[in-house]
Formats: C-alpha cells, sequence, structure tokens
C-alpha cells in the first residue's frame, strides 16, 4: 500500500496521532511537510525510515516501512518541489514521483520540466502523483473549468503511457463548502492493472488531504 498525504504543513504535534496510526502502508508520500526548526527536520513515525531534503522550502518526502531494506530504495530530488523514490520489489522495480505544483495559471505545470526530468530518469514502473494544483474535467468532474496547464499535464501523461488512477469527480480536497480534485495519480500500464484502490480516505481527512494506493 502507497499513502498520498498532502499535510499542508500541519504534521507537528496536532498530526502525529495520524501518523503514528500508519503501520501498514510501505511508503508514504508527503507534500507540504512542516519543517521542524528545531530539529531541521520534519515528524516520521518510528516504523517509518524518512526520505527527506531537510530544508524548509522542501515541499516532498517520503517515509519508507523499516522492513524494506536500505538498498531496496534510493531517493532523488529535483528542487525543492519534486523527488523520485526507486523501489526494488519482488515484481521488479517501480519509481514513486512525488510532486508539489504551486498554483500559478501559466501554459504548463510550474514544476513541469522538473517532473519531465524525472520521469525521464524512472525505472521500471512509474506512479506519479502529488498536489499538482490543476484543473480539469477528466478528473475533477463536470463544470470543472479546464486550466490550460491541466490540459498539458493531460497530454504529457498520456504521451508517456501513464493513465490517471484518481477517480473522476471525486473530492481530494474539502474545507467548508469547498472541494475541488488536484491531489492526483498516474500509473504506467502494468502497475495501474495491479491496482486495488485509488481514492480518497475520509477518515483520515482531517485540514489534509489524504489517498491510498493498495
Amino acid at each position: 500500500m502507497i499513502v498520498q498525504h498532502n499535510c499542508g504543513n500541519t504534521n507537528a504535534k496536532a498530526m502525529r496521532p495520524f501518523y503514528d496510526s500508519l503501520t501498514q502502508p510501505q511508503v508514504i508520500a508527503v507534500q507540504e511537510p512542516a519543517y521542524n526548526r528545531m530539529t531541521k527536520s520534519t515528524y516520521c513515525p518510528k516504523p517509518y525510515e524518512l526520505a527527506y531534503e531537510a530544508l524548509p522550502e522542501t515541499r516532498v518526502c517520503f517515509m519508507i516501512r523499516r522492513d524494506i531494506g536500505a538498498a531496496q530504495w534510493k531517493r532523488r530530488q529535483y528542487g525543492s518541489n519534486v523527488a523520485a523514490l526507486k523501489l526494488t520489489t519482488l515484481s521488479g522495480k517501480i519509481t514513486i514521483v512525488n510532486v508539489y505544483n504551486p498554483r500559478d495559471g501559466g501554459p504548463r505545470l510550474h514544476e513541469w520540466d522538473r517532473i519531465a526530468e524525472a520521469l525521464q530518469e524512472a525505472e521500471g514502473e512509474t506512479l506519479l502523483l502529488g498536489d499538482f494544483n490543476a484543473h480539469h474535467q477528466v478528473w475533477g468532474g463536470q463544470g470543472v473549468v479546464c486550466e490550460q496547464n491541466a490540459e498539458h499535464l493531460l497530454i504529457e501523461a498520456e504521451r508517456r503511457g501513464l493513465t490517471l488512477l484518481t477517480p473522476q469527480g471525486e473530492p481530494t480536497w474539502k474545507r467548508g463548502q469547498q472541494k475541488s480534485t488536484i491531489d492526483l495519480s498516474f500509473a504506467t500500464y502494468t502497475l495501474t492493472g495491479r491496482v486495488e484502490y485509488c481514492g480518497p480516505e475520509e477518515k483520515w481527512a482531517w485540514r489534509c488531504n489524504s489517498s491510498s494506493r493498495r
């Protein structure tokens, strides 16, 4: 199981019970982790090893369960908002590309160049996930205004053989009456066939965006 979790800089004391409750996922892909200036890092529950470029501006990190040996994974950072985790599994290699894309309204995603580089260097099957801050009817559902950078993401993902896993129209972010689908997951064909479930986990949603893939 892989959990994607956008914690909006809140994985400090208030979020620790949530993080400590996670023991089953092999990998937790986090967007917007809180940087602790005292420890110069971010919080990570004990069953997990933190893979993180520990800087205040870093917006993505991974937590890898400790029973996955250090020789089985490797992280590479592509700037402060994109990171890739390469895993060696019994079924072969998998690369998880973790993205936080700041919203800017341009014709392409703000972080597209870093995303493209990470995808180019991916090994084995690929899972592209994160907070893309881009709206499109394909994932947001009818009535959603299609943004130019979202259309570009869709075209480039399809060109690379990546299939959207996120259910259409299922909100991944909520606050009061506001909701949107901006936390997305894409996967290569073979990996798509292995996915049992992809979608939000309501019980985990507390001032954060959480979804899981099995």
